[in-house]
């Protein structure tokens, strides 16, 4: 038993050696870093005393339970032993010391952790203060002047050495190289700002011309449509009281004929009736002509209608484009914004890695302003408006080709 706590006894006082040992040497790390692992080493130490102790009384209750067997002798010399011996009370000694450490670094961690939680309390206020663009430029410059403090630092540090002298001159001139090119980024980008905005202005002139042109055309073809069918159906309401005054005369004949048959010979109302089934062959024949003619006038004026619908169909799919196309110059616009806010970004990490400039290079290449897209905007509705101008001289065509078909039909009429 003895040499059970003898070696928890060792085990506890090395952890604790090893554990001071580690915080000696972060003591030139930052206050975080020195309190998360003054944390993490009084704790260790608390299970560890924690260990040492319930071994300790495990031992000493194995002990009682052994108070009525053969060791009970044995085991109590050794305890005494251990008490009266040297030992002892240097374990004792090392155990009040690493109790009152235990007990300072815990009063010590509980101060560092309640700092670290004001400071980092802070730092979110801070974080949450700094919102809109203006407080992160401040910072940028905040973020501009520590550089050129470390420059300058570096600068006074390194006197003494030639060769890292020159480093240092190289540095601050690839410094200057990338300001200059920051700048010069940011003039390029307003002179991208102002090109798009030239080019929207320019879009939403053109589409407003085009859209009031387009209005302009329908509402006069729908309105000789609307007078055309109108017309139409006038035309078609005086052949149904034609037809039907024609219907009115042949019934009217017909009576007068059965009148005479009855009055007249039988070989006069033979010939009579002969040439009353002649009149009806006739009369037949001209009504299935008429109404041929009614449904041939009625399926054009359909087709007048159809045609008139896909207008207003053309027309509706216009609008859909200059909506498809104005949101897509809104998204080149918003692209172009956040590839002015990662140049913003980008600028602090200029300072500090002049490796980086020929990737720079590259990505200012692949991002730079290209008016394609805009051209192919304008190039669409272009060719949408020609379209359209197409389908109005097809249906100016179909409309000339209707109107000399209902005039043959008039003449063949009369």
């Amino acid at each position: 038993m003895a040499q059970k706590l003898e070696a928890l006894r060792k085990e506890t006082f090395e952890q604790l050696s090893k554990y001071w040992l580690q915080t000696w040497e972060k003591i030139h790390e930052p206050s975080c870093v020195i309190n998360t692992t003054i944390y993490i080493h009084a704790k260790s130490c608390m299970a560890l005393n924690n260990k040492f102790v319930m071994a300790a009384a495990k031992i000493l209750g194995d002990i009682e339970k052994k108070e009525n067997q053969k060791e009970f002798v044995q085991l109590k010399m050794e305890i005494s032993a251990l008490k009266s011996g040297m030992k002892e009370d240097a374990w004792k000694k090392e155990i009040q010391d690493l109790k009152m450490t235990l007990e300072s670094l815990k009063h010590h961690n509980e101060e560092k952790i309640e700092e670290n939680k004001k400071e980092l309390i802070e730092q979110l206020k801070e974080e949450i203060r700094i919102k809109n663009l203006e407080e992160q430029r401040a910072l940028i410059e905040q973020l501009k002047e520590e550089i050129r403090n470390l420059h300058s630092y570096l600068a006074v540090s390194l006197e003494n050495s030639k060769t890292l002298g020159a480093l240092v001159e190289d540095g601050n001139r690839r410094v200057v190289e990338k300001e200059e090119r920051i700048k010069e980024w940011e003039e390029w980008s307003e002179e991208t700002i102002e090109t798009l905005e030239r080019k929207e202005q320019e879009f939403e002139g053109m589409v407003a011309r085009y859209e009031r042109e387009s209005k302009e055309e329908l509402n006069k073809e729908l309105t000789r449509m609307k007078n055309e069918m109108v017309f139409k159906d006038a035309q078609l309401e005086d052949w149904r009281i034609i037809l039907e005054s024609v219907e009115e005369k042949h019934e009217q004949e017909m009576m007068t004929l059965q009148t005479r048959m009855n009055n007249s010979y039988s070989c006069r109302d033979n010939q009579r009736e002969i040439e009353m089934a002649v009149e009806r062959a006739e009369w037949g024949q001209k009504e299935l002509e008429l109404i041929k003619g009614i449904e041939e006038k009625n399926k054009k004026v359909e087709k007048l209608k159809k045609d008139l619908e896909k207008k207003i169909e053309i027309e509706e799919a216009l609008r859909n484009e200059e909506g498809y196309f104005k949101k897509k110059l809104q998204k080149m616009r918003m692209e172009h914004e956040a590839f002015r806010n990662w140049l913003e970004k980008l600028e602090p990490e200029l300072k500090e890695s002049p490796e980086d400039q020929n990737q720079l290079n590259e990505d200012r290449e692949e991002e730079e302003f290209n008016e394609e897209p805009l051209n192919q905007v304008f190039n669409t509705v272009w060719d949408f408006s020609s379209c359209f101008a197409d389908v109005g001289s097809i249906k100016e065509l179909s409309m000339n080709s209707e109107d000399s078909s209902f005039d043959q039909l008039d003449d063949q009429d009369d």
